[in-house]
Parts: structure tokens; sequence; C-alpha cells
């Protein structure tokens, strides 16, 4: 079946397996579009012929896009948000390496929290290796990926520490013993 307008041009075209081929858009002055669920490897809305990826609809309040069959995003009925993750937990769940080319910011009021699972640690990378750790001990290493103290230093040609300010200042050493050594501020060689 071919509907034309303005002579010769096909503006809709159905064939024999019941495809639609439409010349122009489509507009709805009201109602919906209802597309079949669809599936990872035949999402229900695709571009350009490109079958295997699109957006399609796995579940209940629920949906997925998938690209060269597999799924890369779902978005589930709780707003959740899931990037290589199919059972987002958190408003962005992303399984995998995340870039940020500028700054990250917390909202204001609120605080920037990151946080390593159980016995995981935190580590900052510069430079294409580990500079910072903080372990699940809750120690601090600086130049080590496994800090054996709360605060652990460790330079290849020097390690210092420096505390610089433009008012007074004071670097206590305090400790809640009541009895015993209390330990000091030492300088030694490490032999």
């Amino acid at each position: 079946l071919i509907l034309q307008t303005n002579g010769s041009n096909a503006a809709l075209t159905l064939d024999a397996s019941q495809n639609a081929t439409f010349a122009g858009n489509v507009t709805l002055s009201s109602g919906f579009v209802n597309l079949p669920a669809g599936a990872v490897g035949t999402p229900s809305l695709i571009f350009g012929g490109d079958d295997d990826t699109g957006l399609w609809h796995p579940a209940s309040n629920t949906l997925a896009f998938s690209t060269f069959g597999s799924e890369r995003m779902r978005i589930d009925s709780s707003g959740n948000v899931g990037i290589g993750d199919s059972t987002p937990s958190y408003k962005l769940d992303v399984n995998g390496d995340i870039q940020v080319n500028e700054t990250i910011f917390a909202r204001s009021g609120s605080d920037l929290i990151l946080q390593a699972r159980s016995s995981q640690v935190v580590g900052i990378n510069s430079g294409g290796s580990r500079t910072m750790t903080l372990d699940a001990s809750q120690r601090v290493g600086i130049g080590t990926t496994s800090p054996g103290h709360k605060l652990d230093i460790n330079g290849t040609s020097a390690a210092g520490f420096r505390l610089t300010t433009n008012g007074f200042t004071n670097l206590d050493l305090v400790s809640n013993r009541t009895s015993g050594n209390l330990g000091g501020l030492r300088f030694k060689q490490d032999i």
C-alpha cells in the first residue's frame, strides 16, 4: 500500500511484512506510541537500521539502552541509573572507570564523600601511579600503598612534612595515656 501526496512522492509505504516507511515526520496531537518491550539484542526503538543498538523495556517502569547487542545503561523504577550495571543501587551506579576532565563538586550544604567497600582502600593517583592511600584501618599512606601507621609518609629520595601559616603555629603531640611512656618526638635513621 502506498499513500502519495503532491503527485508521485510516497508519503507512507506499507510492505507485505507490515513494515511502514514514512517519508516525513510523524506527529501525534494526543495519545502515545506503544512499542513492544524489545530485548538487549533487539531493542524496540532503533536508529538508522542499526537493529542491535537502541532503547528497550526490560521490566516494569524500567528503561535500558543497548549498543552492539549489549546493555550499557539502565534507569530503574526508583530513578537509579546504572552504567555497566543492570541493578543500580544508587542514583548513579557505575561499574567501571570514570574519567572527569574538570572538577567534582558536592552540592551546597553537602559533604563530598569517597567511600570504598568493606576492606577496600581509597586511593588517589597522580601521574599514573598511586600517591596517597587511605586503608580500611583509617591509616593514610603518602608514597606508600600499605601504610603501617596513622600517617605513613614514604619518599624515594626525600620525604618531608611542612606546616606553614601566616599566624601563630603550634605543633602539639598529644597522648591520652595517663601512665607509662607517653611517646615523644624522635629523629632517627631507619636501619
